[in-house]
């Protein structure tokens, strides 16, 4: 069964916030989403491909030698959903970052580290501000006497979950962060009860976003690119420096058209004339 994640102290979480807010490239008042792997790639080599049978949603291959230097690569999973590619894409760039070592905490574990990037990643998606403000925008007519049905949270879930481009236990986990909910709704949401089971709630979740204008949520977009790729292939083919049938299965693995098939594209354009 899933186990809600430890709560981090409020020293930790301070220091992360102040964190971001003293780095002007990462403090926005508003969501970034999708932006979020333009910040990775300011330090990274991105490579999309979709892996069927991987647990990781994303992973991080640091100072691989590339040239003359070392560059970090971080691989995004593109078999799974887009929500889960920003949320761990954000995850990523907390480890490249060091956050844990940037706030200067003490011991360090594998496990404590996971949670920092893990609320890091959270405050840099999901600016507190913001959130509380569409959290309680959503809730309005929802909420009776401080309570609300699993049916009216899972719908504001929802909406936070497409706002946000991240997934539902990101979301939850940012409702109790921020103290939108109690200690026991956020544990039974997230583990499910004897009355409602996580596999239940996955699926109304899933029911929700397919009966909804959510069209970004729950889509796997099986991207398969590595960025700079494509110029790369150009130039090879130009100097002759890679056999071409090497260049073309590359191409074929990571859906780079050739500029044979590009300009077949563009000559098969229609024009729309105006009329007179």
């Amino acid at each position: 069964m899933k186990k809600i994640p430890e709560k981090l102290s409020d020293t930790l979480i301070s220091r992360i916030q102040k964190y971001i807010k003293e780095n002007t490239e990462l403090s926005s008042k508003t969501p970034i989403g999708i932006g979020v792997f333009d910040l990775l790639r300011k330090r990274s080599k991105l490579v999309f491909y979709p892996l069927e049978n991987e647990e990781n949603d994303a992973f991080l291959l640091e100072g691989m030698p590339s040239g003359d230097g070392k560059v970090n690569f971080v691989f995004i999973n593109t078999a799974k959903t887009i929500e889960k590619q920003v949320f761990a894409a954000a995850h990523e760039l907390g480890h490249l970052l060091d956050v844990p070592g940037a706030i200067r905490m003490g011991h360090r574990t594998e496990d404590l580290d996971e949670r920092i990037v893990n609320r890091f990643a959270a405050e840099l998606l999901m600016p507190e501000h913001d959130f509380k403000d569409a959290f309680l925008r959503e809730s309005m007519g929802k909420v009776n006497d401080n309570t609300i049905t699993f049916r009216d949270f899972a719908a504001i879930l929802v909406h936070m979950m497409d706002r946000y481009s991240v997934p539902y236990d990101a979301a939850l986990l940012r409702s109790r962060e921020v103290g939108l909910i109690s200690e026991d709704a956020a544990r039974d949401s997230f583990e499910g009860n004897s009355n409602l089971t996580r596999d239940a709630i996955d699926a109304y979740i899933s029911k929700l976003i397919s009966s909804g204008s959510y069209n970004n949520l729950q889509t796997k977009t099986y991207r398969k690119d590595i960025d700079g790729l494509e110029a790369l292939l150009q130039k090879a083919e130009t100097v002759e420096s890679i056999p071409a049938g090497m260049i073309n299965r590359l191409r074929k693995r990571y859906d780079v058209p050739s500029d044979t098939v590009r300009d077949n594209i563009i000559s098969k354009t229609l024009v729309i004339k105006q009329g007179d």
